[in-house]
């Protein structure tokens, strides 16, 4: 399968990353390098969905995610620099990116059958691209069967194979791989997204001061309301682009974390309502009653997250100070 991409799309991948190569000190694994690897995956997931369940013809429209994705893990985790040779000869036979420095060609498609392969390898051969080449590889981003009596120059590696690099990625690296990848696609056009990791980006914008702190150690109101409106945009339109933080619409959620997530946003919206009522001018005057509401709207999200948590085995709590 030949896979088309834009050229602004890869200078951009080489720039941003070219300059973090991996480090063979190894990562010390943090909830937030887990989540972080967690999100990408999910991503990867929704997109083979996708691709699954759309025959070859319908593939244009995430081919460039495909190949920013094969060539961003590709250059974090081996250090290859892809060039996409199909914008240098459209249908470029046989393959679709290669490191001319390190001799290696690569194949990205959807499904590697031992047809498929054969195919592949025969094409690979008529073309004497294995003059310029000591490496293929065919990469299925779906599935891959491994060809038994390979030749010693062919590698077939599945979607596994690929993504088993990520947990060596330092946090950065991972941040701009997400990114990148988010780039690539709408993907609000998918399958959604796995409930518990979107979830936890929620979470990781609901825990904070906004929430944990009760009015009597309130700071700054105008701070309060924006990030209440923060909070509810992760919620309802699922991210915060100015801030590159991502998770996806509230529709999308399965009924169990629409239904906390509605809770939620309901109770913002209440403390957002008595905020607005007291303010004057550019003052905020809060009266003892609005106050005892906004903490009660306060202490629900709280208990009901925290509640929320315990239940689906979620190891996050969020603590009120007051």
């Amino acid at each position: 399968m030949v896979i088309a991409q834009s050229v602004p799309l890869v200078e951009k991948v080489c720039q941003k990353l070219s300059d973090c190569p991996l480090r063979n000190t190894g990562v010390v694994v943090s909830s937030v390098h887990q989540d972080s690897v967690s999100r990408i995956t999910s991503l990867v997931e929704a997109l083979q969905k996708y691709v699954s369940a759309n025959t070859s013809s319908g593939l244009n429209d995430v081919a460039s995610s495909l190949e920013v994705l094969v060539t961003e893990i590709l250059l974090i985790t081996e250090g290859l620099k892809l060039t996409n040779l199909n914008l240098l000869h459209s249908n470029f036979p046989a393959i679709d990116l290669a490191d001319s420095m390190r001799g290696i060609a690569i194949q990205v498609t959807s499904n590697v059958t031992s047809d498929k392969w054969k195919k592949t390898v025969d094409k690979f051969l008529e073309h004497r691209l294995d003059a310029s080449y000591n490496e293929l590889r065919i990469i299925g981003f779906c599935e891959a069967v491994k060809p038994r009596n390979m030749p010693p120059y062919l590698r077939v590696q599945g979607p596994t194979a690929l993504l088993s690099g990520l947990k060596n990625l330092k946090i950065g690296q991972l941040k701009k791989l997400e990114s990148l990848l988010r780039e690539s696609y709408d993907f609000s056009r998918l399958s959604p997204l796995r409930d518990e990791d979107c979830f936890r980006v929620v979470l990781n914008v609901l825990d904070r001061d906004a929430i944990r702190h009760y009015t009597c150690v309130e700071g700054s109101y105008p701070d309060l309301v924006s990030a209440l409106k923060e909070i509810k945009q992760i919620i309802t339109a699922g991210s915060i682009p100015a801030k590159e933080i991502y998770a996806k619409p509230l529709s999308q959620y399965s009924t169990e974390y629409e239904e906390i997530l509605r809770s939620v946003d309901l109770n913002l919206a209440q403390m957002l309502a008595e905020v607005t009522r007291a303010k004057r001018d550019d003052y905020y005057y809060l009266t003892s009653e609005q106050k005892k509401k906004v903490d009660a709207s306060r202490s629900s999200i709280i208990c009901e997250v925290n509640d929320f948590c315990k239940r689906h085995g979620i190891a996050r709590e969020i603590c009120g100070i007051s």
